[in-house]
């Protein structure tokens, strides 16, 4: 799920939607706990999300999560 570009929107209404999807299709054990709103996701040079990346940003506390409560 992607804003609109320039999207006003708070990052807790954005994971309220995925989270509301989330719901709908997976089982409670496969919903996440938390989420991170990123406005550009970090990428490889084939185009595919930099996990590497992503993993040394979390570990750092670098990601601003929103944590969900079920």
């Amino acid at each position: 799920l992607r804003p609109a570009p320039r999207s006003r929107r708070e990052p807790e209404d954005l994971v309220r939607d995925v989270l509301g999807m989330a719901r709908s299709r997976l089982t409670r054990a496969e919903i996440p706990s938390r989420f991170a709103v990123l406005d550009v996701l970090p990428k490889v040079e084939a185009g595919l999300p930099d996990r590497d990346a992503l993993a040394v940003q979390a570990s750092a506390g670098a990601l601003p999560a929103v944590t969900v409560t079920a």
